[in-house]
């Protein structure tokens, strides 16, 4: 693959940077791969071949491509940082080939900007407005590792973009939400700096994405805006320790770094209880807090659905926190049994997720909500036992005469 034609355009109101991914052994046409900032951040940007190398090398490691050639010149530090996190890839992946990745030159050494500032990922979701939450009671507003700003990146949805470009009923939705973020910022100090990007919809699905993508096309954006800050931070899932390279690839987030913006993960070993207790006792957090999947737009009510999985979950958590009736981007001020129907513990994280929250209900006096709750998480807990082989089968019909 080669990246080339590295440009910077400016429209009304946002500065789009462009590079061109030409394919050299996959059979796909040059694709442009952009990022946009939108004012009033939009003319602080650095036309940054960090972001498009960090952006597209997952892409060039999963389909096959020999090499990643950027014909610019790359920090060294990021050089270092994305062989390594190829060879991550390769350990999880060992039926891909391996990728080279190249450059016409290193670049002279970059710096962190001067004053020193600190950024972070901001979705509105529990992980991201704890991450602030906790920051905020940790570090004095004004001080290098206060966090001064919030990236708030549209594109990385499945649903925003379709044949022709991006939604426009999901920008339209960005737009609503990031003035209530920009609400958020004005209480708690952050500006909130709006991106958008095309980098998700270069993956075929959700699950490519998912292994290789997400967090390199997350942080890929942040590199454009390294004269405003020095170092960004992502929360964790609260996967612990993470059981495949979904969440694997965040422990190497940090290997994303340039000379001139470090990468941080941080939430780690905090369970998700703890971090919607420390989001539901800050009034202006619980003004935007938005867990729910979003499959569909609407202008008028709650910002979450309160039936989906991701809302129930989230909802027991307020509620065990004593906050759900003071929590309005919900429309529920309390559970019954029957919402937990939809809640699936598909898997050992999301089960540790409601396993936690059993002892606070039955504090509360919800067994009504905590029995059904600890069975849905025993249920993965305790893996079904594996088939017994058919000759065992056959050997046991025989001595039982069934």
């Amino acid at each position: 693959m080669l990246l080339h034609d590295l440009k910077a355009e400016r429209f009304d109101g946002r500065t789009r940077l462009t590079a061109t991914l030409r394919w050299e052994v996959v059979n796909r046409a040059p694709e442009p791969l952009w990022f946009e900032v939108l004012a009033p951040f939009d003319e602080n940007v650095r036309l940054s071949p960090e972001t498009f190398a960090v952006a597209a090398f997952p892409l060039a490691f999963w389909f096959g491509e020999r090499r990643l050639r950027l014909e610019t010149e790359l920090c060294p530090r990021l050089l270092d940082g994305l062989q390594e996190v190829l060879s991550a890839f390769r350990r999880w992946y060992p039926e891909r080939l391996s990728l080279q990745i190249e450059a016409d030159r290193l670049s002279d050494p970059l710096t962190p900007s001067s004053p020193s500032r600190t950024a972070l990922f901001l979705s509105g979701g529990v992980d991201s407005l704890a991450l602030l939450a906790r920051n905020r009671r940790r570090h004095p507003p004004g001080t290098p590792e206060s966090m001064s700003h919030g990236l708030f990146l549209f594109g990385l949805n499945t649903y925003d973009f379709g044949p022709r470009g991006p939604r426009q009923d999901r920008v339209a939705a960005f737009e609503r939400y990031r003035r209530r973020l920009e609400g958020l910022g004005r209480d708690e100090g952050v500006s909130v700096v709006s991106l958008r990007t095309n980098v998700r919809a270069l993956y075929p699905d959700f699950e490519t994405w998912g292994r290789v993508g997400w967090v390199a096309g997350t942080v890929a954006g942040a590199h454009l805006l390294t004269e405003r800050f020095s170092a960004v931070w992502l929360a964790s899932t609260g996967a612990a320790p993470p059981s495949d390279s979904v969440d694997g690839q965040l422990l190497l987030s940090h290997r994303l770094s340039s000379g001139a913006l470090a990468v941080h993960l941080g939430m780690q070993g905090v369970g998700r209880l703890e971090r919607t207790a420390m989001v539901a006792h800050r009034p202006a957090m619980r003004a935007v807090l938005r867990t729910c999947l979003l499959l569909e737009v609407s202008e008028a009510g709650p910002l979450n659905c309160g039936a989906c999985e991701k809302c129930v979950r989230t909802m027991l958590a307020l509620l065990a926190s004593g906050r759900l009736h003071q929590a309005p981007t919900f429309p529920h001020d309390d559970l019954t049994p029957a919402m937990l129907d939809v809640l699936d513990a598909r898997s050992p994280e999301i089960a540790e997720f409601y396993k936690e929250l059993v002892d606070p209900l039955v504090r509360l006096g919800r067994r009504d909500l905590a029995d059904p709750l600890a069975e849905k998480a025993e249920g993965v807990a305790r893996p079904a036992p594996e088939p017994l082989p058919l000759w065992r089968r056959l050997l046991d019909s025989l001595r039982t005469g069934d």
